[in-house]
């Protein structure tokens, strides 16, 4: 069975990587100057990488409590 969290995850990738590819087309039409497409795209890479974070750690299988205990 699929969990839940990643599908989550799966989804909001997809929309992350949309609104990238909106962006990319356009700067490429000239809309956007460099300067305004890195504002653009700055805070969705960042939720792309959080999203990869999020995705290995379920796949890993260490949710923040098992990764928080160092003493055991």
């Amino acid at each position: 069975m699929t969990d839940p969290n990643a599908s989550e995850i799966d989804e909001a990738r997809r929309s992350v990587v949309s609104l990238l590819r909106q962006e990319f087309n356009n700067h490429t039409l000239g809309q956007l100057d460099p300067y305004e497409f890195g504002n653009a795209v700055a805070p969705l890479v960042n939720a792309l990488a959080a999203l990869t974070l999020m995705e290995k750690d379920l796949s890993d299988g260490a949710g923040l409590g098992e990764a928080s205990r160092s003493d055991d």
